[in-house]
């Protein structure tokens, strides 16, 4: 029988995934996002930094239509207004900044670099949970999907089976060595015809 090296090296990497490291390595860089109206919290997502001075990417539907942006850095309790530099919609991506300097910066993936089956983590604020940030695993499952959404469809999607639930929007999914490959944005739901498990989407 003939085995393909590229798979077989992908299921030996999974064997091997440190998830307790790769959780600390990004842990930092990871932020909670909370968008306010009138003083009161109604939607909570995930952000990344990545700039030491304090800009973060998130998505843009996690701070659409918030009066007030705030962002809790991994280890504080209080959080810290955020400004909300750029939106882009079509992407869903936005660029946040706070005053702040000496954070951690998440490394970012090259693209080409990202293969299907390499084995991923999610991190984010799933469901806006108490205490830390929830942690997920699987992999890559796919590249080069459409999803279309209420604002419009996003397209060159990574596809993962890392578990991705609401909160962990604008979050990392990340590689075996910590590298950020894309920022969780949404997963598809069922409907009275189809099913759908475990097809989670990053940007």
């Amino acid at each position: 029988a003939t085995h393909d090296p590229a798979v077989t090296e992908a299921v030996a990497t999974l064997a091997e995934l440190d998830v307790a490291a790769v959780a600390d390595r990004i842990g930092p860089s990871v932020v909670t996002v909370n968008a306010l109206d009138r003083g009161q919290v109604f939607g909570t997502g995930t952000g990344v930094i990545i700039t030491d001075d304090g800009e973060i990417v998130t998505n843009a539907h996690v701070v659409a239509d918030a009066e007030t942006v705030r962002v809790r850095l991994d280890g504080e309790t209080e959080p810290r207004d955020a400004e909300v530099l750029a939106i882009d919609e079509p992407n869903d991506l936005a660029l946040l900044r706070i005053d702040a300097t000496g954070l951690t910066p998440a490394v970012i993936a090259a693209p080409d670099d990202v293969t299907v089956g390499e084995p991923v983590v999610a991190i984010g604020f799933a469901l806006a949970l108490d205490g830390g940030a929830s942690v997920t695993t699987g992999v890559v499952s796919a590249l080069e999907r459409t999803l279309v959404t209420e604002q419009g469809a996003l397209g060159g999607l990574i596809q993962t089976d890392a578990a991705i639930s609401s909160g962990n929007s604008g979050g990392p999914l990340v590689n075996a060595d910590a590298e950020v490959i894309g920022i969780n944005t949404a997963v598809a739901t069922g409907s009275a015809t189809t099913s759908a498990s475990n097809v989670g989407f990053a940007i």
